[in-house]
């Protein structure tokens, strides 16, 4: 099992990050798995410290060996900060590109990548936060409401596309 959340103690509060920490930890090992680079070490990781490969039991928030344990973490602290929302399935999908643009910054460090997509994260979530919440789902910001909006955009701008795909 995944290590308990570094800085979170006792009760119920904890239990519920675990269980958190477990469900990112499930989405990690299989984001982007056609880029090799979320496996690979960070800078000053030697590579036989770094677990490689996508293995659910070596995601390590506390002392990110590689990029997708960054992930993991950028994602806990944002369940930790934001208690109404959590971690819902798809996150990683938003997280994971963010955080490979700012590592490939020749310039910015691994912490400044992990800082800079926590910030980025989450001011996207600040958009996206209701998508996420499942009693909103059918609000008009919910998940069924984006996708009958989107559903609305496609019928108006290829309304064959639509069909084919409502048929």
């Amino acid at each position: 099992p995944a290590p308990a959340p570094a800085g979170v103690h006792g009760g119920q509060r904890s239990d519920e990050l675990e269980g958190v920490l477990g469900q990112i930890t499930k989405d990690i090992v299989r984001t982007r798995t056609e880029l090799d680079f979320f496996g690979r070490s960070l800078d000053g990781v030697s590579d036989t410290t770094a677990a490689f490969g996508r293995d659910p039991d070596s995601i390590d928030v506390a002392q990110p060996c590689c990029h997708h344990d960054v992930v993991a973490r950028v994602l806990l602290l944002y369940a930790r900060l934001n208690p109404g929302v959590l971690y819902v399935q798809g996150m990683n999908e938003l997280c994971a590109p963010l955080y490979y643009t700012f590592a490939q910054d020749p310039l910015a460090s691994d912490v400044e990548a992990e800082a800079d997509t926590f910030f980025c994260f989450s001011l996207l979530m600040a958009t996206m936060r209701d998508a996420f919440v499942k009693s909103l789902d059918d609000s008009d910001n919910g998940m069924w409401g984006r996708i009958a909006q989107f559903s609305d955009l496609l019928r108006e701008k290829d309304g064959q596309l639509w069909a084919h795909l409502e048929g």
